[in-house]
């Protein structure tokens, strides 16, 4: 169903993946953890819509190109068959880091909480005209490469960079940091951190360390099998952790372990769902 490329050495700092749509066939069993990343979608004549595990919030799938929104919930996403027979296969997407729509395309990445962004015809006319007319998609991420590159350089040097904060919260503190302890380390007020994940990442710092605790914590449950006792991430006791899984996914640990065994749903941040890394 998808294939994962990787970006430009040039590019790692913004964009995760390219990801190449091969196949909506089973598109409403995917599952999208909520890492403070999204995606940029090329879309070609597919219809539907994004919408949270637990129902309570749908958003339509623009029919140009776009960037999705930053889903504060699990989502997945719907597609309208009979209204996509004309839907042009493969599709690509990108997947963004935490700060890549922010660095990318100089956007404040905060009004990507409410809904889809259309890219501007402007931006489509400069930088990505040309997609899908190269013949081969390794070639399609190539023009991607050097479209996306170009369009980064254009904006100068004058944005936020938040990257130590977030190695910091991820890599060092396993998300058990305190927006305290990281105004102290970073001599920040309150206000101006809070304001710069706003406009970089999309999200508050509370919200980013509770969702990317969660979707590290549930992913290390399945690919590294770890118990609650295991696990490097801090919870006061299970019952707090299936409280954090009801807050995102409506349901237990072990019935989305279970769901994910029994391929009732799969996750799109676990490795082994895609044809290549």
């Amino acid at each position: 169903m998808l294939k994962l490329y990787a970006p430009s050495d040039a590019l790692k700092d913004y964009i995760e993946h390219y990801v190449v749509v091969y196949s909506l066939q089973s598109i409403h069993t995917l599952h999208f953890l909520p890492n403070a990343k999204n995606f940029v979608v090329f879309n070609r004549g597919a219809i539907g819509y994004s919408q949270s595990f637990t129902g309570e919030k749908q958003l339509l799938l623009p029919q140009g190109n776009s960037v999705s929104a930053k889903f504060n919930q699990v989502k997945k996403c719907c597609i309208d068959f009979e209204a996509s027979k004309e839907v042009t296969l493969p599709i690509i997407m990108v997947e963004l880091k935490p700060q890549g729509y922010y660095q990318l395309f100089n956007q404040d990445a905060y009004e990507l909480n409410e809904h889809y962004s259309v890219i501007p015809e402007a931006i489509n006319t400069n930088y990505f005209s040309k997609l899908y007319t190269h013949g081969s998609v390794e070639k399609e991420i190539q023009y991607l490469n050097k479209s996306f590159t170009q369009m980064h350089q254009s904006h100068g040097d004058n944005r936020i960079c938040l990257k130590n904060i977030v190695h910091k919260i991820v890599k060092e503190d396993h998300f058990e940091s305190s927006v305290k302890k990281l105004l102290d380390q970073h001599q920040l007020s309150r206000s101006t951190l809070e304001r710069h994940f706003k406009k970089v990442i999309g999200v508050t710092p509370k919200h980013f360390m509770l969702s990317t605790k969660f979707c590290r914590t549930l992913t290390d449950f399945i690919e590294k099998g770890y118990r609650f006792q295991d696990l490097p991430y801090n919870y006061s006791d299970q019952s707090h952790m299936n409280n954090v899984f009801k807050k995102f996914l409506g349901s237990t640990p072990k019935k989305v372990l279970n769901d994910v065994a029994n391929q009732k749903i799969k996750i799109y941040q676990l490795g082994q769902l895609n044809e290549s890394q």
